[in-house]
């Protein structure tokens, strides 16, 4: 799992009291680990849904920003 920054939680109920998940997070290879070795994932604020939108950064300059269903489907394409 790669270490995300800007806060612990990922989902929320959106109440008065909330309750508070870390239900989204972004998983690699060791081969994706050796390709990308400055790779981070930052947490980013949320607008509509309940689940925060996670930005990956490959860490050479190139930034991709991913909804929660993405993230699964982006597994499905990507080799490794």
């Amino acid at each position: 799992e790669i270490i995300m920054s800007g806060g612990l939680y990922t989902w929320s109920n959106k109440q008065e009291h909330p309750t508070l998940e870390k239900l989204d997070r972004v998983l690699m290879s060791s081969d994706w680990e050796d390709l990308f070795p400055l790779v981070s994932v930052h947490k980013m604020v949320k607008e509509i849904s309940d689940h925060n939108p996670l930005l990956l950064d490959g860490g050479g300059g190139g930034l991709l920003l991913l909804e929660p269903l993405e993230i699964d489907a982006l597994s499905l394409i990507m080799p490794g």
